[in-house]
């Protein structure tokens, strides 16, 4: 009889020791797994700060921002149905090369000579943009010289203006006054108009784009740490606590603690 209470106890003892162990393996693997998000959040921390990375000041370069093929197909769009084409702001007619301008208007070619330029001005999206880290370099030229950012006018109309926004330029009419720049009662409504829509739209793309970046980054990141870990998914969570790292805002220590706690 006791050959069989001993025989009861051993496999009891082996079952809680079978168990104990498979709890144990099942934590080392989870923290492995933890480790190896998180050393996997570490390597794409590095890439994407390279990837996302800004210019430090917009001086010196604007370039980086600018696109002459977008202004010039701009201006070739609107003369290339041959209709005469009118400063929208200031109502003058407006000619393609300053040659005919100053052949046609003499002194006064300014106020006649089409030129394109951004609604928003590029150093203001520059500094609107410097920040935000899930926008590339790319993102932000795209939006900067999309349609709704592009307007046509005369150059006597887009010099002064520099980096002023439309609600600011259009408002000073001392400033105006002081640059012989005179601007219709519809060209300021026109102005004002366009530069709600063109801060909607840059508003909206670059919105779209952070968010697709970094989802696009969470999951690269959440795969290299599964191929690494030797798994062959990884929940939401643990891809939130990868993107987490990245953004600064866990630690490695909590993204650990984290993707432990709740299996990620």
């Amino acid at each position: 009889m006791f050959n069989f209470f001993k025989k009861k106890l051993s496999a009891s003892t082996d079952l809680q020791t079978s168990q104990e162990k498979e709890k144990r393996d099942n934590g080392a693997t989870q923290i492995g797994v933890g480790y190896t998000i998180t050393n996997a959040a570490q390597d794409m921390t590095k890439a994407a700060a390279k990837k996302f990375a800004k210019p430090a000041t917009y001086t010196g370069n604007r370039t980086m921002y600018d696109s002459g093929a977008a202004k010039r197909k701009a201006k070739e769009d609107l003369f290339k149905s041959g209709k005469p084409v009118k400063d929208p702001y200031t109502g003058k007619d407006l000619v393609l090369t300053k040659k005919e301008a100053k052949a046609l208007y003499g002194e006064d070619w300014a106020s006649h000579l089409a030129e394109s330029d951004h609604v928003k001005p590029l150093e203001r999206i520059y500094n609107d943009t410097k920040n935000n880290q899930w926008n590339t370099t790319d993102d932000i030229r795209a939006a900067a010289n999309s349609d709704d950012n592009i307007q046509v006018a005369s150059r006597k109309f887009n010099n002064p203006k520099r980096s002023r926004l439309n609600k600011e330029y259009v408002r000073d009419e001392e400033y105006l006054e002081s640059k012989g720049v005179e601007l219709t009662d519809e060209g300021v409504d026109r102005a004002l108009a366009d530069g709600v829509i063109a801060e909607s739209s840059i508003d909206s793309q670059l919105r779209k784009a952070s968010i697709k970046n970094a989802v696009k980054t969470g999951h690269e990141a959440g795969k290299y740490g599964a191929k690494n870990a030797g798994v062959t998914a990884l929940t939401m969570s643990g891809i939130m606590n990868v993107v987490s790292v990245i953004k600064g805002e866990k630690s490695s220590e909590d993204a650990i603690a984290d993707t432990i706690v709740y299996g990620g």
